[in-house]
């Protein structure tokens, strides 16, 4: 079976959404390849 990765990406963007506290994001429990690959979305 093959991953998708696009969905994995919309429930690690949901994940940071919801636990917004005070203007900052908790990012401690995303997984670093995740987090790599929304960065790399978000360059120019």
């Amino acid at each position: 079976m093959d991953i998708d990765k696009d969905k994995i990406d919309d429930a690690a963007l949901a994940l940071m959404y919801l636990t917004l506290h005070d203007n900052f994001r908790v990012w401690k429990q995303i997984d670093w390849e995740v987090t790599n690959r929304l960065y790399q979305i978000r360059l120019p």
